[in-house]
């Protein structure tokens, strides 16, 4: 376990995925393919990382275990990519073999600041899924307006694209007009012939690029703030958890050392005393401690609602 989350260990392992990524993207080039040793030379580097990852899903499989492995997303997510690099391996059918690039994907698990930004966009979905299907009415909805509307300028011969003759090609140029690219020049061509069509192609362009897509941005923007905060709690309870540890175990060791202490004055005197008094002193001080938690723990709950009532008032003062 303190081998494969070594720092310089995942350093080591995201060192070879750039590499592995340059590799696949040298395999591309025709001066490799035509190159019989130059190729044979890269192949044996992908084949050789690849063991490296798979010697690496294997000593985390050891670690954790089957059952808190499938508990970890990310190192699942590894396990898949590497399986289905084994399974396409020496395939003849270059779709396949293209399917290793997703090796660099792993990447995301060792960085940071990009796994925060996939877990932040991950979970958008349920929000975003209202807001996908309001776009799509909106979308279906100008699409067959446009389609009505334009549908015969290119058949009259007025426009040199058929931009809006089916409701597929509309649902083509309205996706370009709503990424707003070279979307005037569609709509200038429109308006040749039709002066008044830019009030369409106006709406359709407020309601989709300006309205729909900024509150996407807004919803992930949002969900990346809630990641951030949530790994900040989860690191400052890391931190608090080993300092409560040790108050208790300092607790618990002052306490066991004074029934040490009372049960070895009792052993002194046993010839005077009867034999159970010692036992009898330790159950005493052990009543008195428990006696003294609870009194202590009474004490912090009528803290917690002494603080919460000042704040409550706090609040209503400065209503």
């Amino acid at each position: 376990g303190s081998f494969v989350n070594n720092e310089w260990f995942q350093f080591f392992m995201t060192f070879l995925i750039m590499v592995n990524a340059i590799i696949l993207g040298a395999l591309t080039f025709d001066g490799i393919q035509n190159d019989a040793t130059a190729l044979k030379v890269l192949e044996g580097l992908d084949l050789a990382i690849l063991v490296v990852f798979t010697l690496e899903v294997v000593l985390h499989f050891i670690y954790l275990g089957p059952l808190e492995l499938i508990q970890h997303s990310w190192l699942v997510f590894d396990t898949l990519v590497v399986a289905i690099s084994w399974a396409f391996l020496g395939s003849s059918l270059s779709v396949l073999r293209s399917l290793r690039i997703f090796r660099v994907v792993t990447l995301v698990s060792r960085w940071d600041s990009l796994r925060t930004l996939f877990e932040a966009v991950g979970s958008t979905i349920p929000k975003m899924a209202s807001i996908w299907m309001a776009l799509l009415i909106l979308y279906y909805i100008f699409a067959v307006l446009f389609t009505t509307l334009f549908h015969g300028l290119y058949e009259d011969g007025y426009l040199g694209d058929d931009y809006f003759g089916r409701l597929d090609k509309t649902f083509v140029t309205l996706f370009q007009v709503m990424t707003l690219d070279n979307w005037s020049e569609v709509a200038r061509e429109v308006m040749v012939y039709e002066p008044w069509a830019f009030l369409p192609f106006f709406i359709f362009i407020l309601f989709t690029s300006f309205f729909v897509i900024n509150l996407v941005v807004a919803v992930i923007c949002e969900s990346l703030i809630h990641v951030k905060d949530a790994e900040r709690d989860n690191a400052s309870s890391y931190r608090r958890e080993p300092a409560l540890a040790s108050v208790q175990l300092s607790s618990t060791r002052t306490s066991m050392r004074n029934v040490n202490k009372s049960g070895s004055c009792c052993c002194c005197d046993r010839s005077q005393a009867a034999p159970s008094a010692a036992s009898d002193e330790q159950m005493r001080l052990l009543r008195e401690l428990i006696s003294t938690q609870r009194a202590m723990q009474s004490q912090i709950q009528d803290l917690t609602e002494e603080v919460k009532r000042i704040k409550a008032e706090q609040v209503e003062h400065d209503a």
